[in-house]
């Protein structure tokens, strides 16, 4: 296992929306590969590539990280140029001091917005730059291993329609501990057009034929994906008229399969991707991420549209549950979910286990299908098959304190806390008190780069 130190990576005044200090430690590079990945041989001549990396207030050193762990792992002659798209960030490491570092960067280019664009229209102008044959978006808080590239041009090279994505490793955003995915994946929505991701199904693997093939899949994560350049000109690229960011993906998702195109997961491509536990700027509309789903809902789903405005959006709060005292994401581990299984913590990620939405019948939903509720068995939260729609299931009822962080069971009156039990964080019902660890936020689920 090697490390890799770039000490020069280090700035003393960064935005802490990621632990600044922890990204600037010695990366532990981790044994993900497989084996016959490695040996993976390219016959066919391969496209070049433009990575195109937006950011908007990113701490130094991990957008410096992006950069430099792009530039070490790409081939030299499939890495046509790395573009940066600087969205208007305010904090003054990303000024001059970032302006002379990339100056010293062959084949790097800097592109400063004098307006705020969002992710869509960051990605966009940096599209309009390019000039590889693939475009490659990538968030700024990213982490490339050897052989990442090389699977995402083969895919596109044998068809131009495909749009393709490595497999998300998670980060954790307080201690940058590496988490590598073990079971493949693949990424879908719901009628309410929120990601997720669910374990791939039988039938998908028995075509498969072996552990690293691509994966077909509904939807792609934003964080990376590659598409060639004149397809995505040629389908319409990003929709121009979403705001800031916020369900770019699954748009970009629904229009590839409805114009003629594909989308794969790579297991063979792997990149690591920190998820920040929060936003680490203000929108400029609360709005905005439902006004996007409803453009989406509008242009893309005909008749279909009106199973998505029958969901309730003003009476959820939707996202992963933040532990304040912790720093943790609620979240349960067993692969399909059973019921009766404790609610646990876990370091905050885009898994679909760590979906949570709050409703008007104060419910609180868990999981990427949303067919479980937090239930209560000795004083121990768990998840349970949602009742209350057939029958009063008092259990199942919640009282979201959003001013105080606190949420209170209804039928005991006692909080929910984060309780070390045993080797695991747990959620566990006490006293209610001001204590951070009784304190949560519902969060918007990040699953790319913020924009």
């Amino acid at each position: 296992m090697q490390v890799v130190v770039h000490r020069s990576h280090r700035y003393p005044q960064e935005n802490d929306a990621d632990n600044a200090s922890a990204s600037g430690l010695p990366h532990i590079e981790p044994d993900i590969a497989f084996i016959r990945c490695l040996h993976q041989q390219y016959n066919r001549k391969l496209p070049t590539a433009s990575v195109i990396i937006c950011f908007h207030n990113e701490a130094w050193s991990t957008l410096l990280r992006t950069i430099h762990s792009v530039l070490d792992t790409a081939p030299k002659n499939l890495l046509k140029e790395v573009i940066l798209v600087d969205d208007l960030s305010q904090q003054g490491h990303l000024k001059t001091a970032l302006s002379e570092y990339i100056s010293r960067l062959d084949g790097v280019k800097l592109i400063r917005s004098n307006k705020r664009l969002g992710v869509i229209g960051g990605r966009l102008l940096g599209a309009a730059r390019a000039s590889g044959d693939v475009l490659v978006f990538m968030d700024s808080h990213c982490e490339c291993h050897k052989g990442w590239l090389e699977p995402l041009l083969d895919r596109i090279a044998g068809d131009r329609s495909r749009v393709v994505s490595p497999v998300l490793d998670v980060i954790d955003w307080k201690t940058f501990q590496y988490y590598h995915s073990v079971d493949p994946q693949r990424g879908v929505f719901d009628w309410k057009l929120d990601f997720h991701w669910e374990p791939v199904p039988k039938y998908e693997k028995k075509q498969h034929g072996s552990l690293v093939s691509p994966v077909r899949s509904p939807a792609l994560p934003g964080g990376v994906l590659a598409v060639e350049r004149h397809y995505f000109q040629n389908i319409g690229a990003y929709d121009p008229g979403m705001s800031i960011w916020g369900v770019e993906n699954m748009e970009l998702s629904i229009r590839v399969w409805l114009c003629g195109g594909s989308l794969e997961i790579l297991p063979c491509s792997r990149v690591g991707h920190l998820y920040h536990h929060r936003v680490p700027y203000s929108l400029p509309d609360e709005e905005t991420v439902v006004k996007n789903k409803i453009r989406v809902a509008e242009t893309w789903l005909d008749s279909f549209k009106n199973i998505f405005y029958k969901r309730d959006m003003a009476a959820y709060l939707i996202g992963k549950l933040y532990n304040v005292g912790t720093g943790y994401c609620a979240d349960y581990k067993t692969r399909w979910g059973a019921a009766g299984d404790p609610v646990q913590l876990s370091p905050c990620s885009g898994n679909g286990n760590q979906h949570s939405e709050y409703n008007s019948m104060k419910e609180i939903r868990f999981g990427s299908g949303g067919q479980f509720c937090f239930d209560v068995r000795q004083e121990q939260v768990i998840v349970s098959e949602c009742t209350l729609q057939e029958q009063p299931h008092f259990r199942q009822q919640w009282e979201v304190r959003q001013q105080s962080g606190g949420i209170a069971h209804i039928l005991t009156a006692k909080c929910i806390e984060a309780v070390k039990s045993g080797a695991s964080l747990g959620l566990f019902l006490r006293p209610c008190s001001p204590v951070a660890r009784q304190q949560w936020h519902f969060e918007q689920l990040i699953v790319m780069n913020e924009g």
